[in-house]
């Protein structure tokens, strides 16, 4: 009964396995993971086989099918590595010493089973013609062992960095090793090399959930083209040169965009800069260039990467080439727009400035106006305060300048006002000239004292006062009267001190005109 049923489960084995053959086999592919699961699937049908024959008869002495099972262990152990190092690294791409490593194994119990001679290093029989295992086995099953432990590592290690969406996968591969593990132990430890093996029976669960993994989960599918397919089907044109500058590789991208812009056909083996100077130019640029002699104003980027070997020398560099045409001339006009923004926005901030300006001065003297006054006093008050400095006022009224516009005219009077402005302008150091009325003035004088701004005010008094206005009559002489006020640090109030330089103001035109006042030191 359990023969049967070994019997049994070893042919499921072979019927799954060879379906999972012919579908991997029929869609054509043929990439190392393709490669490792036919190997898998292979081993699997011939180790059920010769399990099959001996659940049905026990093997004796002559046979050989032990030697061929204890092969085809070794090709299965080699296909289920081969097929975790693709899983764990897709990109991986087998090396001599890679492919000598998961073949020595199987070339060498290929070897022996196909030597009678050498049967002897894996069974041995006794008198009575039983069968036993001999030292070669042990060896043979110790390797197993060690070769299989990697792979379970990798499988079992969640750092690992097979895609979590191959976690199907993953279990199926742990299962995979395991449960053939166990029943090859048993077999080898209850039948020894005459019965049926248990580990290709128990092999039925492992390559069904294989065969799940490549029709639902796309196993093979999952795993990279060739190098050539996806070399060639990059858009992105890729230049790979050695030391000297010689193409080693380029793609059908790179091969488009030398015959572009040199008209080079063959570049492969030669030195780019001699075959295709402007293209060589371009690569070692980097960065964004725009392609001479293409329509259309065509723009790349470039990346490039040095290539060194496994001492870390440089022995060569691959270039990305990327056309950016679209993006950049989009860049570009977006620049543009903006540049075209900017300058609108700084000839409206000085258009503003300029209009802001001209609400602050009077049109006829140029001098700052009354409501420029009452915006900028209570600033420049806060500051004396803050800084506990003094603060000066002198206002000037022109003497008799409604007599002028009356005996001579307002455009007469408008030249007078005009004079003065000048002169006061001109002989105020440090200080802000406001036209306060019609024909009268005032100055700010920050930080200046009582004594300083009496000074600077009379001064500025004497200056108009030698002012001659010529007229159809004759020539108009101008005179001007001023009063002085002066506060300190935390006593400045804007009003008391207004109000101060007027009243000084009309004690100056009380007393005489033509003088300037100061609540201190008086009539000067």
């Amino acid at each position: 009964m359990v023969m049967l049923l070994l019997s049994i489960a070893n042919i499921a084995s072979i019927v799954v396995a060879t379906v999972i053959g012919v579908r991997v086999l029929r869609g054509n592919r043929f990439t190392l993971s393709g490669l490792a699961v036919a190997t898998v699937l292979i081993a699997t049908v011939m180790w059920s086989m010769i399990s099959v024959f001996g659940a049905q008869a026990l093997f004796t002495e002559g046979s050989d099918l032990p030697e061929r099972a204890l092969f085809w262990s070794a090709v299965l152990i080699a296909g289920v590595r081969s097929l975790v190092r693709v899983l764990e690294n897709p990109a991986w791409s087998p090396r001599p010493r890679d492919i000598i490593d998961l073949v020595a194994h199987p070339a060498a119990m290929g070897v022996i089973a196909a030597i009678p001679q050498l049967h002897f290093l894996l069974v041995t029989s006794d008198d009575g013609g039983n069968l036993s295992y001999a030292f070669g086995f042990w060896i043979h099953s110790a390797v197993s062992l060690a070769l299989s432990v990697r792979p379970l590592t990798v499988l079992l290690d969640p750092r690992s960095r097979i895609p979590r969406d191959s976690a199907w996968t993953r279990f199926a591969m742990i299962v995979s090793w395991a449960l053939p593990a166990v029943g090859y132990a048993i077999s080898a430890l209850v039948w020894g090399p005459t019965g049926p093996n248990l580990a290709p029976a128990f092999l039925i669960l492992p390559v069904a959930m294989m065969g799940s993994a490549v029709f639902r989960d796309g196993l093979v599918d999952k795993l990279p083209l060739a190098r050539g397919e996806v070399f060639e089907a990059l858009a992105g044109a890729v230049f790979v040169t050695d030391r000297l500058g010689r193409v080693i590789d380029v793609n059908a991208a790179a091969r488009a965009l030398a015959r572009d812009i040199d008209g080079a056909e063959d570049i492969a083996g030669r030195v780019l800069s001699e075959v295709c100077p402007d293209t060589a130019r371009i690569l070692d640029r980097g960065g964004e260039a725009d392609v001479p002699g293409t329509a259309g104003g065509r723009v790349v980027s470039m990346l490039s990467t040095p290539i060194v070997d496994s001492k870390g020398e440089t022995v060569g560099r691959g270039v990305i080439v990327r056309d950016v045409t679209e993006s950049v001339i989009q860049r570009r006009e977006l620049e543009r727009t903006r540049d075209a923004l900017s300058h609108e926005v700084m000839v409206s901030e000085e258009l503003r400035a300029e209009l802001g300006n001209q609400v602050m001065r009077d049109s006829a003297t140029g001098l700052y106006n009354r409501r420029f006054l009452a915006e900028t006093l209570p600033d420049v008050v806060a500051s004396c305060v803050a800084d506990g400095s003094a603060l000066s006022v002198a206002v000037f009224d022109i003497d008799g300048f409604k007599v002028v516009n009356d005996s001579h005219g307002h455009v007469v009077g408008d030249r007078v006002i005009e004079a003065v402005a000048t002169a006061l302008r001109v002989n105020a150091p440090g200080g802000t000239v406001v036209r306060y009325g019609g024909d009268e003035f005032l100055a700010l004088l920050p930080g200046v004292s009582a004594r300083e701004a009496l000074a600077i005010t009379n001064s500025m008094r004497v200056a108009c006062s030698g002012i001659r206005v010529d007229t159809r009559d004759g020539e108009v002489r101008v005179t001007v009267s001023a009063g002085v006020a002066t506060l300190i640090g935390e006593n400045i109030d804007a009003d008391e001190l207004l109000e101060v330089a007027d009243l000084a103001l009309y004690r100056a035109k009380d007393t005489g005109r033509d003088r300037t006042w100061s609540p201190v030191d008086g009539p000067v």
